[in-house]
């Protein structure tokens, strides 16, 4: 039987979930899952017993550490009450279909040296299997605030590679052997179980008392939700139809803010009838923020989520919408950058045998890395949650239309975007820097096509001229706190690789 959203609703929402809160008719306290604690063993590749994806560098050095947990639980399945009208509001149409998936834990070691802040990642699950961008682009302000990071594996496909294919193949080519024991109890049956998921880790997380919290003792303060690319759709999702209904016991939200990354315009279903058309449709309300929110929202896009591969552009919204939504569009900047190389390629190596994710492209990678401003965008949203310290304002990339009437990216006299967060290395450019590559395989980590030798002498007539310009586009930068200051050697040496020195 259907249970409608309304009073009808809140009695199998109290019923399933604990409790109800007064004050919101359909606000719900969130029950808790089970953990699991999952040890790593050594021995052969048949017999080792280790994390997928665990970071590829030693955490214990910056005194963190990694863990790894089976969550398990009863999840309810929505569907929304007026498809129709297109409206957000959602119904449970299947009440308590149990499930076991699993998170990463990377923490400071003791209590101590903990800020409160927890950041739990959507994990992406575009090729497949979980990959951790949010963390590669920011572990090192992660790290060096004091924070955690959870990662949530979050969608069927991504559980049933871990317990049924990780060790066997993928696609054609073997790969390296595993112990597959270690996810053999995954159970993560429907996709639309993720969203009462998401509300259980959260509300486990921020249950100081209670011993099943793989952070039970350090008294989380505050949970952000962040995503990358698909998993911005999701977070996107659960703001429209879950936010504001999962609750904690003394009524605050599970989830104190979002960092919604390089998504496109669409947001997912909450329960798709066909799997291979998960997301809302362009034009639908539902791919838009909720109006009012009440909790902060930054939005990251690079330039290429642009027109015309994701039209991220055309559900901009900032604080003219709502005070509590910020937007920032990095110009010049990829998708993929050189940092999901870096610190991608030695785990799909390790992990999967895969050597090379892309192949040759026809151009040279964009060398504009994306890392250094989210992680300035993170530490603000930290404070606008914490303090009430407000973030930059909005900066968006420049959208026109050619003379044909199509939208497009406005563009400088030497072919960089127009607009945007200033990226040091594109407000003192060494050439075009573009935001999508060739062929397909390449298409989203961007281009560069430097300038002709006589251009760069004209504009720069020596490398230190070219690097005190980056200097101080980098001051710039740091005091309008699109970079933190930690951020400045690690531009200063990404630009003169750029320009030729070692």
């Amino acid at each position: 039987m259907k249970i409608v959203a309304g009073r009808r609703f809140t009695i199998l929402f109290c019923l399933t979930l604990v409790a109800c809160l007064t004050g919101n008719p359909t606000a719900a306290q969130v029950r808790l899952p089970a953990t699991e604690f999952l040890p790593v063993s050594d021995g052969t590749p048949e017999q080792r017993s280790t994390p997928f994806g665990a970071w590829i560098m030693d955490l214990s050095a910056d005194g963190y550490v990694e863990q790894e947990y089976l969550v398990s639980g009863q999840a309810n399945i929505y569907d929304y009450v007026d498809e129709a009208a297109r409206s957000a509001v959602v119904e449970v149409t299947a009440a308590d279909r149990p499930y076991t998936t699993r998170i990463l834990v990377r923490r400071p070691r003791t209590s101590k040296a903990f800020n409160g802040t927890v950041y739990l990642e959507v994990l992406n699950p575009t090729f497949g299997f979980d990959v951790d961008l949010i963390w590669a682009f920011t572990f090192r302000s992660i790290i060096d605030a004091g924070a955690a990071y959870v990662g949530v594996t979050s969608k069927p496909v991504a559980a049933e590679f871990l317990r049924d294919d990780w060790g066997s193949t993928l696609g054609k080519d073997p790969l390296p052997p595993r112990n597959n024991s270690r996810y053999a109890d995954l159970n993560f049956p429907q996709i639309g179980q993720v969203w009462d998921i998401l509300s259980q880790v959260g509300a486990l997380l921020k249950s100081d008392t209670v011993e099943a919290n793989p952070l039970a003792g350090f008294g989380v303060k505050r949970i952000v939700m962040v995503g990358f690319s698909q998993s911005a759709g999701y977070q996107k999702t659960y703001l429209n139809s879950f936010h504001n209904n999962a609750r904690m016991p003394g009524g605050e939200p599970v989830y104190d803010g979002y960092y919604i990354s390089g998504g496109t315009f669409g947001s997912k279903r909450v329960n798709p009838p066909d799997l291979n058309r998960p997301n809302h449709p362009a034009g639908d309300p539902r791919t838009l923020l909720p109006i009012p929110l009440s909790v902060p929202v930054v939005r990251f896009q690079t330039q290429s989520e642009m027109l015309p591969y994701a039209n991220a552009d055309t559900v901009r919204q900032t604080e003219a919408d709502d005070p509590l939504i910020r937007t920032y569009e990095l110009a010049g900047a990829p998708h993929l950058d050189l940092d999901n190389d870096e610190f991608g390629g030695p785990f799909l190596l390790r992990d999967l045998g895969i050597p090379d994710l892309h192949g040759p492209c026809e151009s040279g990678f964009s060398p504009i890395r994306n890392g250094p401003v989210q992680s300035a965008l993170l530490r603000a949203l930290e404070a606008w949650i914490q303090t009430g310290a407000m973030p930059p304002a909005s900066r968006v990339i420049q959208v026109g239309r050619d003379d044909r009437g199509r939208r497009i990216v406005e563009v400088d006299a030497n072919g960089n975007a127009l607009g945007g967060v200033p990226h040091p290395m594109v407000e003192v450019p060494r050439g075009t820097y573009l935001a999508h590559n060739a062929p397909t395989s390449c298409f989203i980590t961007g281009a560069f096509i430097e300038f002709d030798a006589a251009t760069l002498r004209t504009l720069y007539p020596s490398n230190e001229d070219y690097l005190e310009q980056v200097r101080q586009a980098v001051g710039r930068a740091i005091s309008e706190r699109f970079l933190l200051p930690q951020s400045r050697p690690t531009i200063m040496n990404q630009a003169l690789q750029h320009a030729g020195g070692t």
